[in-house]
């Protein structure tokens, strides 16, 4: 049985047209070196939530998508549009600019957490108030349609669909992507959820 979601408030959200025009997708990228018994690349199509509030925001999200592209036997496939949003959970705090991507990685979902949080790092993120202000934020959203949940991880993102700021980015990206628990689709979700 499929969990049913309750609507609520999503938040704002502007689109900022032209800033992904910054970063471009490379072809080819790093590839996978897991290989099935046929002899393919074994990759997971991992979605990924971005955000930052603080410095240049636009720049730390571009920096993060290129370190994403360089993590061992991953590619970046796809990056929404970035959007400028109100914070959430946290009011006194600057807007943030959030994005959505998507890899290809051959890595667990274990390895991505470590690589995502090795990023941050690497970027000057300090977890000082429970969502507030930071200057990198990456959220592992989907690994392919694993539903997982242990004292360190848990897949889908628990939160995604009480955030605007998460859906509306990755809805440009995934829109026809079923969430493995509640059984719809992202745009639906969307839709349902924000009410748009």
């Amino acid at each position: 049985m499929k969990e049913t979601v309750d609507k609520k408030s999503c938040g704002s959200s502007k689109k900022l047209n032209g800033l992904t025009s910054h970063y471009s997708l490379k072809s080819g990228g790093n590839a996978g070196s897991g290989i099935d018994s046929g002899g393919n690349a074994v990759r997971s199509n991992v979605y990924l939530g971005l955000g930052s509030n603080m410095g240049d925001r636009e720049k730390t999200l571009i920096d993060a998508i290129g370190m994403l592209g360089d993590m061992n036997n991953t590619e970046v496939a796809a990056v929404s549009p970035f959007y400028a949003t109100s914070p959430w959970g946290y009011a006194e705090q600057p807007d943030f600019l959030n994005c959505a991507v998507l890899i290809h990685t051959s890595l667990s979902p274990h390895a991505v957490l470590e690589a995502c949080m090795d990023i941050e790092r690497r970027l000057g993120r300090v977890r000082a108030v429970r969502w507030g202000p930071r200057v990198i934020d990456l959220d592992i959203l989907f690994y392919d349609n694993l539903v997982l949940k242990d004292e360190k991880l848990e897949i889908p993102h628990p939160l995604l669909h009480e955030r605007e700021f998460v859906l509306l980015p990755l809805k440009d990206i995934a829109p026809d992507f079923v969430h493995p628990v509640f059984g719809v689709t992202i745009s639906r979700l969307y839709e349902k959820f924000c009410g748009k």
